[in-house]
C-alpha cells in the first residue's frame, strides 16, 4: 500500500481555518509555561508578563471562536 503525501503544510481547508485559534492556543501554552517558571524562581515580573500573554492568546483564541461560529451559524464556512 502506497502513502500518498501532501506537498502542503496544512492539506485541508478547515486546518487552514483553524489554525490561527491554534497558535494563540499555543501563546496561552507559553504564558502558562512562564507563570509557573516564574512562581519556581521567584522573580515576580515574569509572572506578570506569563499573565498577560495568556490573557492576549486567550482572547484570541476567544475570537477565532466566536468567528468560527459566526461562519457556521451564516452558512459560510
Amino acid at each position: 500500500m502506497k502513502v500518498q503525501r501532501s506537498s502542503k503544510f496544512l492539506p485541508n481547508e478547515n486546518n487552514r481555518r483553524m489554525f490561527p485559534g491554534f497558535v494563540f492556543l499555543c501563546i496561552v501554552a507559553v504564558g502558562v509555561a512562564l507563570g509557573f517558571l516564574s512562581f519556581a524562581i521567584n522573580m515576580r515580573w515574569l509572572g506578570f508578563v506569563g499573565y498577560g500573554i495568556c490573557v492576549i492568546g486567550a482572547l484570541g483564541v476567544g475570537f477565532w471562536i466566536i468567528r468560527g461560529w459566526w461562519l457556521i451559524f451564516t452558512r459560510r464556512w
